[in-house]
């Protein structure tokens, strides 16, 4: 960098006893020694060989005065971070039992603790108000350095220093910014702090390749290619692709940003979906399971979004929306069958406010999150189906429909004994008075489903879907080792106007039974993707019982009709 080489610390200097001892000087060094052993400099392998040439010799320990060397059993290697916090608890306890063993432990005295705090207090006493006075952007573009500096200035304006700082941590995670290295420099003639920034833009190019690999007919492949134009009105154009024997999509997304007072962004976008349901996921050929449904959607509209506190954000969507459902009326279908085809076209306004702060998508252990939509339906509705009074001749139906949709999912985690067992709760809430379709699988198809569980996602769960529903659920992580964690769930849900299949079409039944779901998953989280083998039940489906075997992300699209 700017000529000259930089190492990872823990490569170059893994313990710096040197520099302890030379800015420090202290009276004890406790050293937690987890690093690896001495490179072999005549090693046959060349990444060795460099290793050696770049690794700084290090000062014995047994050379060092007042050197105390602890060596925790941990379990765990250089890459396992899902292992982190049951990596500190090992080193914290061996530690202790160390110190007390060595007959160091009264380094933890209330004697000693005292002192240190006191020290700590008169430091603390003479150092000036940690209080900003101005505020200077470095190695960006005239344009782009006026973007950054309206995240701070208002920060700046209120004078508080935590306002800053929360305006700083929004410029952080912005998506064309890179990196930042903030300096603060003492002023003494007024008395406060100036700060300078110094501003890397990310790289202009993305590309990112993922999807999902099942032991069945499932399985996706997704990629997707972005560029960043970082001017005084950011922008962002990406595309992507996902394609399978389930799941097909393609997307394209324009979109603005403005930081003022109130930062909001602007997104164009176009959506293609298709999901094919097949009568059975449980086998990898296809031909032995037919498609029974196929469900497209294709929508273009615009989003403004604004963010709703840290982890918030708040949205406007307005789309113009076509879906298209074929399918057919008997179980036991010949694929050579004319399948019936109900289409919607309209438009859809939805105000939508989301949450989120969990560590994973997928198989979360920490976090929560909350997503409630309102959203109101205007079009209209066309079908071809079976005509059931004249067998081998054809309906055509035409009807409007308006209605509203309200939506809210809910879920948190709670840890306990270190985090080895973690303790999810779940709730959902779905009211709406649109009306049924023309057939029973056309209106099941239109209905929310619910699908809690990995498995739940690619199917079609005729007893899990319905117009209004309230759905509860719980799940318990339990971990195993650093990689390796079992997760148990189960979930309820109630119909409160159930979908049936009555001899003149679709009906409403208001007494439905509830149903639930549960599931069990082995899963192993790995830098190359997570990997899972579950096995779920689904009370009162043609095919209760799940096996899968899953790596990689099974996240789709979403749209306004899901």
């Amino acid at each position: 960098m700017d000529g000259r080489p930089f190492y990872d610390g823990g490569l170059y200097n893994n313990v710096p006893l040197d520099v302890m001892m030379q800015e420090f000087d202290p009276d004890i060094i406790l050293v937690s020694a987890i690093q690896s052993g001495t490179v072999d400099f005549e090693s046959d392998d060349l990444l060795s060989q460099l290793e050696a040439l770049i690794v700084r010799d290090q000062l014995e320990m047994n050379e060092a005065k007042n050197v105390w060397v602890i060596q925790p059993d941990l379990p765990v290697g250089t890459f396992d971070f899902e292992g982190m916090s049951h990596a500190i608890q090992v080193g914290f306890d061996d530690s202790g039992k160390y110190l007390k063993n060595s007959g160091l432990d009264s380094i933890g005295s209330s004697e000693l603790f005292n002192g240190w705090n006191e020290i700590r207090r008169r430091f603390r006493e003479d150092l000036p108000p940690f209080s900003i006075d101005s505020c200077r952007v470095s190695g960006l573009e005239p344009s782009q350095t006026a973007y950054a500096e309206r995240f701070l200035v208002g920060g700046l304006d209120d004078g508080r220093t935590q306002a800053l700082k929360r305006n700083l941590f929004l410029l952080d995670s912005d998506d064309h910014i890179g990196r930042i290295t903030p300096q603060t420099h003492w002023d003494s003639l007024t008395g406060m702090f100036d700060l300078q920034l110094d501003v890397q833009t990310e790289r202009e190019l993305f590309f990112e390749v993922g999807g999902s690999l099942p032991s069945n007919t499932s399985g996706f492949g997704f990629a997707s290619l972005s560029y960043n134009r970082f001017s005084r009105i950011p922008l962002k154009i990406e595309g992507a692709l996902a394609r399978g024997p389930f799941y097909n999509s393609t997307h394209a997304d324009l979109r603005f940003d403005f930081h003022q007072r109130l930062p909001f962004a602007i997104d164009l976008f176009f959506s293609n979906n298709q999901f094919n349901f097949r009568r059975s996921s449980s086998t990898f050929f296809e031909d032995i399971q037919p498609i029974f449904l196929t469900s497209r959607e294709r929508e273009t509209g615009v989003v403004i979004s604004t963010p709703a506190g840290s982890n918030g954000v708040l949205k406007g969507k307005f789309t113009d929306l076509w879906t298209q459902d074929q399918s057919y009326g008997d179980w036991l279908f010949d694929p050579i069958d004319t399948a019936d085809v109900e289409d919607f076209r309209g438009r859809v306004g939805e105000l939508q406010w989301m949450f989120e702060d969990r560590d994973d998508v997928q198989f979360p252990t920490s976090g929560g999150f909350a997503n409630i939509r309102i959203q109101r339906f205007h079009g209209e509705s066309s079908a071809v189906i079976a005509d059931a009074q004249n067998l081998g001749s054809r309906d055509s139906l035409q009807r409007s429909h308006e209605f509203f949709r309200f939506r809210a999912i809910g879920e948190s985690r709670f840890g306990f004994w270190n985090r080895r067992l973690v303790l999810g709760l779940r709730g959902e809430l779905c009211l709406s008075d649109e009306r049924l379709r023309s057939t029973y699988r056309a209106s099941l198809a239109q209905a929310v489903g619910f699908q809690p569980m990995l498995g739940s996602k690619v199917l079609f769960l005729d007893s899990f879907r319905a117009y209004n529903f309230i759905a509860l659920g719980t799940s318990l992580d339990v971990s195993l080792s650093p990689n390796l964690m079992l997760k148990l769930e189960a979930h309820g849900f109630q119909a409160l106007e159930g979908i049936y299949d009555a001899e003149k079409g679709p009906g409403f039944r208001s007494q439905t039974p509830a149903r639930w779901m549960s599931g069990l998953h082995l899963v192993s989280k790995l830098p190359i993707g997570p990997i899972s083998v579950g096995l779920e039940y689904y009370e009162k489906e043609r095919t209760p019982w799940i096996f899968e075997v899953h790596w990689g992300y099974r996240l789709f699209r979403g749209s306004s009709r899901r």
